[in-house]
């Protein structure tokens, strides 16, 4: 079984070797964008568990993948940084909100006309890659999932 000193140690291995990457094309490093990410969680009072989530939600374009979203990173990384996340033991609440986080952000963009004007223009191209806004039958089936209200 992993250790929480083990798994916080794999983090920072993967943080230290490509955390100062920048983040796609913005420019701000993977680092910095997942303390800021971080740090809006723990700002609007989220639980410990939305806090991790928000800090490792994009881990996956740091692990190891050719398949690649041209230069904004790594396709399905939500899946690959889940993946990665429930080898090393984490949660499966931390689990779930990494892998659905490009759910959300597809299910603001369909139900919030205002969200995707608030997004960074890499984060806009992705959404390319991702499938778009959600149609009607994901959002009713991503509005009945568990986590729903965490996302």
């Amino acid at each position: 079984m992993t250790t929480p000193e083990t798994k916080v140690d794999n983090i920072i291995q993967i943080y230290h070797i490509k955390g100062g990457n920048d983040y796609d094309i913005e420019d701000i490093t993977q680092e910095q964008h997942a303390l800021q990410a971080a740090k809006a969680a723990k700002e609007k009072g989220y639980d410990k568990e939305i806090q991790i989530a928000a800090l490792l939600h994009d881990i996956g374009h740091m692990c190891e993948s050719d398949d690649r979203m041209g230069d904004l990173g790594v396709v399905d990384h939500e899946h690959v940084g889940a993946d990665y996340l429930t080898e090393i033991g984490f949660s499966e609440k931390v689990v779930a909100l990494v892998r659905s986080h490009v759910k959300t952000k597809r299910y603001l963009t369909a139900v919030d006309v205002t969200y995707k004007a608030k997004l960074s223009e890499s984060s806009k191209k992705t959404m390319e890659y991702q499938g778009g806004p959600m149609t009607k039958v994901e959002i009713e089936e991503f509005e009945n999932d568990k986590y729903f209200n965490d996302y």
